[in-house]
């Protein structure tokens, strides 16, 4: 036991084997090469802010009608999987429903993944333009997908085979 708090203090700072705080680090732990600042850094396309949807009252009826097949189990609420990233798919982030209602310019980036801009709709009457990717990111993190409707699926697959 330590007697004197000090001493242990001395104590925990000479045993310093991976030598973080000695002076063959010229870099100490708190410091800092360089922090870019704003203009410094790499310009992005487009960055993607929410703004009211205008014709918002074309999408408010499907909203509603989503939330009542929910409820009535007709469509589940399920954990987000990068797979259900398609368009016409309904999702909840951060409790809001959403509408991935279009993903435009479709390539496959640096990570051999698919991304694009999308158009998202969300059901506080509000859109976006954010990439597919970030979508997802945001979706893992703090989201769910909402299952399709299985007897909308069904018919169509019925009237495609026609």
């Amino acid at each position: 036991m330590i007697d004197n708090k000090e001493d242990g203090l001395d104590d925990i700072f000479d045993d310093d084997d991976l030598n973080i705080l000695g002076d063959s680090n010229p870099e100490g732990l708190f410091d800092f090469k360089h922090t870019p600042k704003d203009y410094q850094r790499a310009a992005a396309d487009f960055v993607a802010r929410r703004k009211k949807c205008e014709n918002f009252d074309k999408y408010e009826l499907r909203f509603k009608q989503v939330h009542n097949e929910v409820n009535t189990s007709i469509r589940k609420i399920i954990k987000f999987n990068e797979k259900h990233l398609k368009e016409g798919s309904f999702f909840i982030h951060n409790g809001i429903m959403l509408l991935l209602e279009r993903i435009n310019d479709i390539h496959i980036d640096s990570s051999r993944k698919k991304d694009g801009r999308t158009r998202i709709i969300f059901e506080n009457g509000t859109e976006s333009g954010m990439k597919l990717r970030s979508l997802g990111k945001n979706l893992f993190i703090n989201g769910n997908s909402i299952t399709d409707n299985e007897e909308e699926v069904n018919k169509s697959i019925e009237n495609s085979q026609l």
